[in-house]
């Protein structure tokens, strides 16, 4: 039993650290493409609210990771009750064949339950609610977005000389 538990404890290990692994690499991939992407449009493309370098930066470190999240959990448990699908059923049919017919007739309900807990856990990502138009800019993406302007535009006013600072105070 020791032995199993072990074998058991190695193998899940080495499956979240393969999955976690595989998520970093992805969510890198999207942010490079992302940013690769936005230095391609043009200087017109910026002048939307939606547009403001804050929200861009916001989707890039939040909206990203949390993609890393959704994708490297799912495939875990989907792996996972892939796996323990199959043990079950090989343990069912060595020791007793009617257990092996009883997990095959209940695997689809515990396909179901799995894709249920992951709609649950992952339904309302980052706090962002659902009822938020496409076109109508959340307030936290609005106030990051002013932040970003006003840092933006203070080093530039820093730029032009110790003068301009005294001005402003």
């Amino acid at each position: 039993m020791m032995i199993w538990v072990i074998g058991i404890y190695i193998v899940i290990g080495s499956e979240k650290a393969l999955f976690g692994v595989m998520g970093e690499k992805l969510t890198l991939k999207l942010r490079v493409k992302l940013i690769e992407e936005i230095l391609h449009k043009q200087i017109s493309w910026f002048d939307r609210e939606d547009r403001a370098p804050g929200i861009l930066t916001s989707v890039i470190a939040s909206d990203i990771a949390s993609l890393n999240g959704m994708t490297s959990e799912v495939l875990v448990t989907l792996f996972e009750l892939a796996c323990m699908i199959l043990l079950g059923l090989l343990g069912g049919l060595y020791f007793c064949w009617q257990a092996a017919i009883l997990c095959f007739l209940l695997s689809p309900i515990m396909i179901i339950g799995m894709y249920m807990m992951s709609t649950m856990q992952f339904g309302n990502q980052g706090g962002r609610d659902k009822n938020i138009a496409v076109n109508k800019v959340d307030n936290y993406e609005r106030a990051n977005a002013l932040l970003s302007d006003i840092i933006i535009n203070y080093r530039t006013v820093v730029s032009f000389g110790q003068k301009n600072v005294d001005y402003i105070n």
